[in-house]
Parts: C-alpha cells; sequence; structure tokens
C-alpha cells in the first residue's frame, strides 16, 4: 500500500506512469502484474493519494469498515429490490446475517479487498433482473454497463466467480414458469376463502387467473409452479 501510494501521487503530479518493470519488487518482477490483482482493481485503495503516509494505516482500518457498511447497503439494495419486506427489523437481521457471515469475519480483517464481491454481486443481479425486465428504463442499461465494469476491472478471478453467480441467477430467472395466485374481494364466481379466510382465485378448478378478465383481483402474489397442487 504504501509502494502504491507513493507511486499514485507521483501519477498524478507528473502524468507519469510506473515503469512495466520494477527491481524494488522483490528482486524485480512486472509492476502491472503484482499489482494488479490487490490494488489496481480495488477502487478502494485510490483514496490513498489523498491522505499522508503518516495517515496511510488511519485509512486502511477506516477502509475496512467502509467496505462492511457499502456490502450491507449492497444487500439492502437487492433486498428491496427482489421482495416487497419493508419491515426495518427483518431488513437489518438479514442484512447483518449477510455481513458478518464466517467469510466476512476472516477476509475483513486478513484480506479486506476480499470484501468486495459482497459488494458487487447483489447490485450485478439487480442489474442484470433490471435488464431482463423490459418496463425498466433505458437508463438500465448504462447500470448493467458500469456493473459488469467493475465486476472486471476488481479481478478477473472474482469476476469468473460472479460470472458463475449471475449465469445461475440468469437461468433461474428466465426458465422457472410462475403460475399467479391472485385475491379477489368482490367476485365469490372467481375467489373463494381459504380456512385461513384469504381469497384464492379459482378459475377451472385451478390456481390461476388472467389479468383479462374484467373482474381482475386486486393483489398478485406469485409462486412457483412446482409449489402449486
Amino acid at each position: 500500500m504504501v509502494h502504491w501510494q507513493n507511486d499514485l501521487k507521483h501519477l498524478l503530479a507528473t502524468g507519469q506512469w510506473p515503469a512495466q518493470w520494477n527491481f524494488q519488487l522483490g528482486i524485480g518482477a512486472d509492476y502491472y502484474q503484482t499489482f494488479a490483482y490487490y490494488t489496481l482493481g480495488d477502487i478502494f485503495t485510490y483514496g490513498v493519494a489523498f491522505v499522508s503516509q503518516a495517515h496511510l494505516m488511519a485509512y486502511y482500518n477506516i477502509m475496512i469498515v467502509v467496505r462492511i457498511f457499502l456490502a450491507g447497503i449492497a444487500f439492502l439494495v437487492a433486498l428491496h429490490h427482489f421482495t416487497d419486506s419493508r419491515n426495518p427489523w427483518v431488513n437489518v437481521t438479514a442484512t447483518l446475517a449477510y455481513v458478518f457471515t464466517g467469510y466476512m469475519a476472516l477476509s475483513a480483517f486478513s484480506h479486506p479487498y476480499f470484501v468486495n464481491p459482497l459488494i458487487i454481486f447483489p447490485l450485478l443481479i439487480v442489474a442484470i433482473d433490471n435488464l431482463l425486465n423490459p418496463e425498466k428504463p433505458k437508463s438500465k442499461y448504462l447500470y448493467f454497463i458500469v456493473m459488469v465494469a467493475w465486476t472486471l476491472w476488481n479481478n478477473y478471478y472474482f469476476a469468473f466467480i460472479m460470472a458463475l453467480g449471475a449465469l445461475i441467477f440468469f437461468v433461474v430467472k428466465t426458465t422457472v414458469e410462475v403460475n399467479i395466485l391472485v385475491e379477489n374481494y368482490y367476485s365469490n364466481d372467481y375467489c373463494s376463502f381459504d380456512s385461513n379466510g384469504t381469497f384464492l382465485a379459482r378459475v377451472n378448478g385451478t390456481l390461476y387467473f388472467s389479468s383479462n378478465e374484467p373482474r381482475f383481483c386486486k393483489r398478485i402474489i406469485a409462486l412457483p409452479t412446482k409449489l402449486l397442487p
């Protein structure tokens, strides 16, 4: 980090990039190959250009807390995107469970850089989901491009692993069929009560209802087909 701080300040002051081969790295090593994996792709290391070397350790420790905080924010963004939960206690509990996993406890204090995927991945799958939704505005393309670019810039290994996760999400999102359970407040012909007093739409004995029907129900609950009788 100290070496990167000096090189970054020199780059900003003179516009001169570090030489590709550097003899100060061990007995000599490729500069960009050495720094690319843990430093160049980590956006949280670029702030060292604006702090003094005396405060570098403080900056490093503060960035650990910032990464953990942003991981929680990213999870909340995904939680609000994919669910209707607005209960603060439920959201906070889920976020704390996500943030304080064993992986986070190990990574945050040994290799803080490994926390970055916990920030990127929730935002990446939100970007993919927006891309698959034709009702979203055109800004979804910019959001998707930014997230993919950040994923690739951050680290090629993490990008590969997150790509596998994104592929699983994409396959599930585009292949799992969904039937619609609808509640109707005024038509007993199409809706009936279950044992709990919940309205269930019934057409030809199945739990399916068409939005083209004039007596369209007010609330919509989506469940995977295989959960239906």
